[in-house]
């Protein structure tokens, strides 16, 4: 009883809050045959899917039509085939690994093949009743040196269904990138009298350059640099949270957060 009237007071706050509703559509395999699945090449995506409540919106569809692109790729095809050429991709390693060994007569290469693993997780960062904000992690092992991650932001209007950009949002790039420097430098404590390149990043003009890759936030707006974009593998991504007081008079598009559902931006709480 108590666990129905909990669903019910949920149901009822975002019915009157006005936010999407979304349910999480999950593929999740593993490369058969597999004895234990802690040491198995495996495939994951989850993203969401949003609806309004009691009517249907074009941009809504237009925004589950984008998630979906982001994790399908621009081909259009399922999950479901992705993890089929992800394990055939995989399979076609192992055999060249093998054929290696043989003819070099390795049996350390032989007893040791590195499985894979792809996961691509979206998520929610902020559903309120005009801004959608998602969050589309990445971490994938395919061979090589190390693995790859990345993580991408996205902010759509639930309105229209329109992903809001830079110019969407922003008045002046130029204000706006030093702003963007400007918290970067005092939130890593970095020596203002030395250039950024002179500290290990990638940045010429010593500005950092602007990105697509913002998450619109009650916190402020999130800058995030993948790894290298900006500096070496070895530092990591970058992010920087830009309060709005510092935006002022720059920032187009204002958002609303009232009655919004927010989670943690890097999906990791």
């Amino acid at each position: 009883l108590v666990v129905i009237l909990v669903g019910i007071v949920a149901w009822a706050w975002r019915y009157r809050s006005g936010a999407c509703d979304y349910r999480y559509e999950v593929v999740s395999r593993y490369d058969e045959p597999c004895k234990d699945s802690s040491d198995c090449t495996s495939y994951y995506v989850s993203y969401p899917v949003f609806s309004k409540k009691l009517f249907p919106s074009a941009g809504v569809d237009s925004i589950n039509a984008q998630v979906f692109r982001q994790v399908s790729g621009p081909d259009g095809k399922t999950p479901e085939q992705l993890a089929d050429e992800f394990f055939q991709e995989y399979r076609k390693y192992v055999a060249f690994r093998e054929e290696i060994a043989a003819e070099e007569q390795d049996t350390a290469m032989i007893r040791f093949i590195p499985t894979w693993f792809s996961t691509a997780e979206c998520f929610v960062v902020v559903d309120a009743p005009r801004l959608i904000v998602t969050g589309y992690k990445v971490n994938q092992y395919a061979g090589g040196a190390h693995g790859m991650y990345a993580l991408a932001y996205t902010n759509y209007d639930v309105l229209t269904g329109r992903r809001l950009g830079l110019s969407e949002v922003f008045s002046d790039t130029l204000a706006l990138a030093e702003k963007i420097t400007a918290r970067f430098i005092r939130e890593r404590e970095l020596d203002t009298e030395v250039p950024l390149s002179e500290q290990g990043y990638f940045i010429e003009d010593n500005l950092l350059p602007l990105t697509d890759n913002f998450a619109l936030h009650p916190d402020g707006v999130i800058f995030y640099y993948n790894v290298y974009e900006i500096a070496p593998y070895s530092y990591g991504p970058s992010s920087v949270t830009v309060p709005y007081a510092d935006l002022d008079g720059i920032l187009k598009y204002k958002p609303d957060f009232k009655r919004a559902e927010v989670f943690a931006p890097d999906m990791e709480s």
